[in-house]
């Protein structure tokens, strides 16, 4: 079944994927498939803490899904999470606008 976002999980997401190195953790969850923390780590030049945050915050937009194997943590892009903030970003963005009121219009000088 397909995902619904609500506006919430909408600006949610959107939150998450304005940060640059979010975008890069993702890109690279998506072509490796499952990666590790401590891979993000090694591949992104940041900080333990600063990869932990991040991957919390994604993990909280629901775009990452965390797998705990003993002291280890796995993280795997949510496409059907992505598939619909894309969906939702085109209806919201390429949907053509209400028809204006004939008073609007008048008032607008159109």
């Amino acid at each position: 079944m397909p995902v619904q976002l609500t506006d919430d999980e909408f600006c949610s997401i959107a939150r998450a994927l304005a940060d640059p190195q979010r975008c890069e953790i993702l890109r690279r969850a998506a072509v490796e498939g499952e990666v590790a923390c401590a891979q993000l780590v090694e591949g992104v030049a940041l900080c333990q803490s600063t990869v932990s945050h991040h991957l919390k915050e994604l993990v909280g937009a629901q775009l990452l899904e965390r797998r705990r194997e003993g002291h280890f943590a796995y993280f795997r892009l949510r496409r059907d999470v992505m598939e619909a903030y894309l969906e939702a970003l085109r209806a919201r963005t390429l949907a053509p606008p209400p028809p204006r009121k004939p008073a609007e219009s008048r008032a607008r000088g159109a």
